[in-house]
This record gives structure tokens, C-alpha cells and sequence, in this order.
């Protein structure tokens, strides 16, 4: 990955050390270990939003080019699924969430416009009050009434009856509650789970899923997700054990470290050196997709290992 240049703008800076340590890091990998074309050209700008933005406003700029869409208008397809499961199941809460006007800033790779239109931000203040209305229906447990939308990372300000509350915490539960549904009785008991996911974005399900599970939570990812995660997570439990990024690439130098976390992040090429069986659940959301058949071959041999 071509590191940018400094850049001018809100909040300009040079590259933090921890991200330009995980890019060097990388770099140095095997290709089957490096982003994908796509992802490649998408880091940059990821790199350069994330620069001009702050870091402590990423859920209104690099998060966009995660898994948080902007449907803006009522023919987008996921508005239009969600209008009928509404009709299907009625609820006034549906309805009811409210969007601060006055805090419209959000900046996509394609667009910086995309809330600035009064019709826009009421199509989206719908689609996700829709959403969160669907979650709390189909959950199955209180985690729509007890977890809130983290204020860290500034997100588009959507509140329902006064709390804070967002798509990505809305797919997150409904993700959290399908993958953990088969060993939901042992974590009931306090069974820890050893959780590996790939390409965890700036880490929105962990975030659900270390709130409600006791688990040790992985993160493999590349630059400058890796980075944002890490900065998150570590922001949002400060007192979990972590192990933070490090160019490691000798297992037996870090391992005894790595098992005293509850939190760690590494790259795709430290993760394939962990021991065989070291995971209890391995999870990939919408990302195999953006890479090669070569690296979602070793994915999958790594997620059978």
C-alpha cells in the first residue's frame, strides 16, 4: 500500500505512527497477505478521510465506506424491504426517531452532500428508526434496550425516545444474536469463547458481542482498519487486557501475551501463524467478496485450520 502524503484540511496531520507501522508492516507481507486491488485503492482514500477527518469523526467518514449505507431515497431497495416488514409488523417507534438537523456532516467516498438535503435526512432518520424497529422485534433478548450507540467516533446523531441509536448497532445485534445462537447456554454460564473476525471494519460487532459475551476477542485486519479498531475498542474498555498491533512474526515471541488478552488485533499474516484450533468461532461479514480467489482460498483453509 502507497503511503499518502500529509494532506491539507480539517484536522490534517501526519500518519500516526501505530497506522504507519501496521502499513510498513504489510507491505513487507506476501501478496496473498496485502489488500486486494480494490481494497488497495480504497485504503488510500480511507487513509486520506481519515486524515482530513480525525479519527474521533470516522463514524462520519471512513465508516461510510465500511457496511454503513445512506439510503436517501424511497426507492433504495433495503428502505423499500424494510417499509414492508414495518406494514407487515406495525409500530409507531418505527416512526418516532429523530435526527439533529443541525449535525448533518457526512463524508463518503462518493459523496459529502449525501445528508445535506432536509428529504434526504428524513429518508435515512425512517430507514434507520425502521431497521431498529425490525431488530428489537425479531432479537430475542434485551439487547436493543440495553446497549446504546457509542458517542466515541461522532455518529450521525439518530435518537429514539432519547437514546442514541444507529444501523450498524442495529445489524450488529441481529449479527451478534445469529452467531452466537448455538453457544448462547454455555456463555450463559460464563463459558469464554476465543473469537476471531476478519476485516472487522472499526470493530462494530465486537463491540455488541464483548458487551454481552465473555470471550476473548481477535481482530485481523489491514490498514488503516486495523488502526481505527484498535483505537476504538481499546477507547471503549480501557480495562479489558489487550494486546495491541506489533510486527511480530515469531508465535512463540508473543503467545503467552496473546492468551493473557481479552482484545487483540493483528495482521492476515500473523493470524495464519497462530497454533491450529486456537478459535472457537470464526467470523467474515461481507468481505471475501473483495478479494481474491487466492486469498478467499487461505481464508477458508485458515477458518478450517
Amino acid at each position: 500500500m502507497t503511503k499518502p502524503s500529509p494532506v491539507e484540511g480539517r484536522g490534517a496531520a501526519e500518519l500516526p505512527v501505530e497506522l504507519e507501522a501496521m502499513i510498513d508492516h504489510v507491505d513487507r507481507c506476501d501478496s496473498v497477505f496485502k489488500p486486494s486491488a480494490f481494497w488497495d485503492y480504497f485504503d488510500r482514500q480511507n487513509i486520506d478521510q481519515l486524515l482530513r477527518g480525525g479519527i474521533v469523526n470516522f463514524k462520519r467518514t471512513v465508516n461510510q465506506n465500511y457496511f454503513n449505507w445512506l439510503p436517501t431515497d424511497p426507492s433504495d431497495n433495503q428502505f423499500r424491504s424494510l417499509l414492508r416488514l414495518t406494514a407487515e409488523h406495525p409500530d409507531a417507534d418505527a416512526f418516532a426517531a429523530e435526527i439533529d438537523d443541525r449535525d448533518a456532516w457526512v463524508e463518503s467516498l462518493f459523496s459529502r452532500e449525501a445528508l445535506t438535503a432536509a428529504h434526504a435526512r428524513q429518508i435515512y432518520r425512517l430507514f434507520v428508526g425502521m431497521l431498529w424497529s425490525y431488530t428489537r422485534r425479531i432479537a430475542g433478548n434485551e439487547l436493543p434496550a440495553l446497549l446504546e450507540e457509542p458517542e466515541l467516533g461522532n455518529p450521525i446523531p439518530i435518537r429514539l425516545a432519547g437514546r442514541r441509536i444507529s444501523q450498524d448497532l442495529a445489524n450488529s445485534i441481529r449479527e451478534r444474536n445469529a452467531l452466537l445462537s448455538l453457544v448462547e447456554p454455555g456463555l450463559a454460564t460464563g463459558q469464554r469463547k476465543n473469537i476471531v473476525e476478519i476485516g472487522a471494519g472499526y470493530g462494530r460487532l465486537a463491540h455488541v458481542v464483548m458487551s454481552s459475551a465473555p470471550c476473548r476477542y481477535v481482530i485481523v485486519d489491514i490498514p488503516p482498519a486495523l488502526y481505527v479498531s484498535q483505537w476504538y475498542l481499546t477507547t471503549l474498555f480501557p480495562n479489558k487486557p489487550t494486546f495491541r498491533f506489533e510486527p511480530w512474526t515469531d508465535p512463540s515471541a508473543i503467545i503467552e501475551r496473546l492468551l493473557g488478552s481479552e482484545l487483540a488485533f493483528l495482521t492476515p499474516d500473523q493470524f495464519v501463524r497462530l497454533p491450529d484450533a486456537f478459535f472457537d468461532i470464526g467470523i467474515a461479514i461481507s468481505n471475501l467478496a473483495e478479494m481474491t480467489p487466492e486469498q478467499v482460498t487461505h481464508y477458508l483453509a485458515a477458518f478450517d485450520a
